[in-house]
């Protein structure tokens, strides 16, 4: 019960914090214009309320304290609390953001972050209760394919409204043990991924909302030891590896995606995790499998529907799992028989059932 209430808590908290976050980036006041700075540009005026202003090619005679050339430069004059509004331009990364700041770019078409030098990462973000919109975040390669082109390493963060492509990781969720601090209660959602060779990556993180993205070509996400995060509403088209490959974490909750491909993948990949819920997904992966679940118990799948898949499900010396209202690509009467092994060694066969299938797909 205990738990129970500091959990409610957590959540509640992190509602308010989420709303009164997203106010704030997108309050309606009038930006200074460029033309008042006697640049020879005509720009429009911008619905965002800023305190300093970032263009990489103005008039000599623009810039000043608050009105800089590099986005790092921002970072660096900004104090805590302060929104830093980026004209349209390219610029490069990796910046650093060490204080409660929002960045806004001025559309996330033409403002423009590119990554350098192989780093793997174009923003870091140390600080707590950091915003970041309206950006394309491309280019950051890294061999070893362990750092995003966003790298979350604190709490209470936004990353939404941008376009994320042609990375190694799009956005790396990471427990740092020397800032002793785990990347909890953070929100993506809204963002557009392009390519990526990896579309997230969670590590010892908890509490997080991944949510409304959209995801082309892009390949998995690994999540790693990390409970209570939610995947939702998300929509992966054309993935070319497993969609969520998730080992050691618990209590994770996968809902309501739209999980395409035709390629050799697992959509839905558990291995030594217990107590999650897979409901409401739409599942196909026309050469792979739909959902595998190894060394893994006490997880709920109920209300998915399985399209075109080489094995729609799978289970390996894994036990006491509920499968309910799946709808298994054609109308069912009587159980759904689903195959698998058991046993420490998983050499006993042994079949589970949906004993309820769903008549007709189920609405997602």
């Amino acid at each position: 019960m205990i738990y129970n209430k500091k959990r409610l808590a957590a959540l509640a908290i992190l509602s308010i914090f989420f709303f009164t976050s997203f106010t704030t980036a997108s309050s309606i006041v009038t930006v200074e214009s460029k033309d008042s700075k006697n640049t020879n540009k005509n720009y429009t005026k911008t619905a965002i309320t800023a305190d300093i202003y970032v263009d990489d090619d103005a008039n000599l005679s623009w810039y000043d304290s608050t009105h800089v050339k590099t986005i790092q430069e921002g970072v660096k004059n900004a104090t805590s609390g302060d929104t830093i509004f980026v004209y349209n331009g390219t610029y490069y990364g990796e910046i650093l953001i060490n204080k409660t700041i929002n960045l806004i770019g001025e559309n996330r078409n033409n403002a423009i972050i590119n990554g350098v030098d192989n780093q793997g990462r174009i923003i870091s973000i140390m600080a707590d209760f950091v915003n970041v919109s309206g950006f394309t975040l491309q280019k950051s390669e890294n061999p070893f394919e362990i750092e995003g082109a966003v790298y979350l390493l604190s709490k209470y963060n936004i990353i939404e409204n941008n376009i994320i492509k042609n990375n190694a990781v799009g956005i790396r969720f990471r427990y740092w043990k020397q800032l002793d601090t785990k990347p909890e209660f953070n929100k993506v959602h809204n963002n557009t991924f392009q390519n990526n060779f990896g579309f997230i990556i969670l590590s010892d993180s908890s509490n997080n909302i991944i949510e409304n993205n959209i995801l082309i070509g892009s390949s998995n996400s690994r999540i790693g030891g990390s409970n209570n995060n939610t995947m939702s509403n998300n929509k992966v088209i054309n993935n070319e590896s497993c969609t969520y490959f998730i080992w050691d974490s618990h209590n994770n909750t996968i809902s309501n995606n739209f999980l395409i491909s035709n390629s050799f993948n697992d959509a839905i990949y558990f291995e030594n995790c217990n107590n999650n819920s897979i409901h409401h997904n739409y599942i196909r992966s026309v050469l792979g499998r739909g959902i595998i679940i190894e060394n893994s118990s006490f997880n709920n799948i109920h209300h998915n529907n399985f399209a075109k898949c080489l094995f729609k499900a799978r289970f390996l010396k894994s036990e006491n799992n509920i499968w309910d209202n799946n709808y298994w690509g054609k109308s069912r009467i009587l159980p759904k028989p689903i195959f698998g092994r058991i046993g420490k060694n998983g050499l006993i066969p042994w079949v589970n059932f949906d004993r309820h299938p769903a008549k007709e797909p189920n609405e997602i």
